[in-house]
C-alpha cells in the first residue's frame, strides 16, 4: 500500500475514532512508532546504534514519546523532543526515499545534542525512517561556539 492511500486511510479510520477532522494537533491518542519505513541505506542501522550504545537512549525517548499526545510534544519546552519540519528538508545530507516522496510533513525526534530520529507522522503514528547520529537529516551550523 502506497503512504498516500495509507495515509488517507488511517486519516479516515481516525476521523471516523475521534468524529472531528483529522489536523495531527486534534488527534487524542498518544502517539505509537512504526519502524515499516526505517531506511538502512542513509543514516546508521539498529545494529550501529545498538554497537554505540544509542539504542537504550532510543527505547527511552520512544516510551517517553508514547507517553504523551502529539500537542503535548510540541508544545514549550517539549517540542525540543519532537519538531515538525514540513517538506523533507532541502538542506539534508539524506535522500528522500522514492516511495516517500507524498509524504509533506517531516518531523525530527531529539535524542541529545547530535542524534535525532527523523520520520513522519501519520495519525497517531510515528514512522522512524533515519536513525541519525551524526544530525545529517537537518544539518544546522554550530551556535554559541
Amino acid at each position: 500500500m502506497s503512504v498516500k492511500k495509507m495515509s488517507k486511510k488511517i486519516r479516515k479510520d481516525v476521523d471516523k475514532k475521534s468524529n472531528n477532522t483529522s489536523k495531527q494537533s486534534e488527534i487524542p491518542e498518544n502517539l505509537t512508532i512504526s519502524f515499516m519505513y526505517l531506511d538502512v541505506e542513509q543514516g546508521q542501522t539498529i545494529k550501529e546504534w545498538g554497537e554505540s550504545g544509542l539504542l537504550v537512549n532510543l527505547f527511552e525517548r520512544l516510551k517517553y514519546l508514547t507517553e504523551k499526545a502529539y500537542i503535548e510534544l510540541t508544545a514549550g519546552e517539549r517540542s525540543k523532543v519532537l519538531m515538525e519540519y514540513g517538506s523533507f528538508p532541502k538542506h539534508s545530507l539524506f535522500k528522500c526515499p522514492k516511495h516517500l516522496k507524498d509524504v509533506d510533513t517531516w518531523h525530527r525526534v531529539r535524542l541529545n545534542e547530535k542524534t535525532r530520529v527523523g520520520g513522519f507522522i501519520i495519525g497517531n503514528v510515528f514512522y522512524v525512517v533515519f536513525l541519525d547520529a551524526k544530525h545529517e537529516f537537518y544539518p544546522s551550523t554550530k551556535k554559541h561556539t
